[in-house]
């Protein structure tokens, strides 16, 4: 049942003047403070779902990582796109065998422990008009590893944009200064080597109905 809340003797208080706006002050103060302290809808992952269809669309993303794996091994990611159109909706799906931080434009968009564990959520804020980034720093505990991602844009128009995992990043073994951020020139960066596609072993589709067992790490 529904709760019922009661109130007796309430006394009621006319407010004048400075009084009045003091307390008036205070309540839009107080409610300024409750919104600053809510979650960015870009920091809340979006609930895990058993539709893997938008996935396996085209264009349909790769798994990457440099050309071998090794132990405790660290890759940093980037990719760039140009954006002409305002931002309906943006969702993000990635993982990263073993671990990884994401970033967009600069700014952390999630992280994951665990590569049984991808990150799926809504991005749009994070992005902009013109160029973009998406910036990801992948770990391998040990076996194989690779990084998966796809971003799906949906413009004002309705029309759909597809940024995916796929030869065209650039990837670096080192940590570079200003490595996530967007103004970065990437152009010395190595290429990314592909392990497959999304779907394929030994990964299948993380997070998505029944995953196969990944690698040794």
């Amino acid at each position: 049942p529904a709760m019922k809340a009661q109130f007796r003797n309430l006394l009621m208080r006319r407010l004048e003047g400075e009084t009045a706006k003091s307390v008036l002050r205070e309540a839009i103060d107080s409610t300024k403070a409750n919104e600053a302290n809510r979650p960015d809808e870009a920091d809340t992952e979006t609930g895990k779902s058993n539709d893997s269809s938008w996935l396996e669309q085209a264009p349909k993303p790769k798994w990457i990582w440099a050309s071998q794996s090794r132990g405790n091994q660290k890759v940093w990611f980037r990719k760039s796109f140009t954006l002409e159109s305002p931002v309906r909706s943006a969702r993000l799906y990635t993982t990263c065998d073993n671990r990884m931080t994401v970033f967009v434009n600069g700014k952390q968009a999630g992280k994951s422990d665990a590569w049984q564990s991808p990150i799926e959520k809504d991005i749009t804020k994070l992005l902009r008009l013109g160029r973009n980034v998406i910036a990801i720093a992948g770990q391998n505990e040990g076996g194989v590893a690779a990084l998966v991602a796809k971003l799906l844009v949906v413009d004002r128009d309705g029309n759909p944009h597809g940024i995916t995992t796929d030869r065209s990043w650039k990837l670096s073994e080192e940590e570079i200064s200003k490595w996530k951020s967007l103004p970065l020139d990437d152009s010395t960066w190595s290429g990314v080597s592909v392990k497959g596609e999304l779907g394929s072993g030994p990964w299948g589709i993380p997070g998505v109905g029944t995953a196969a067992a990944g690698g040794d790490g």
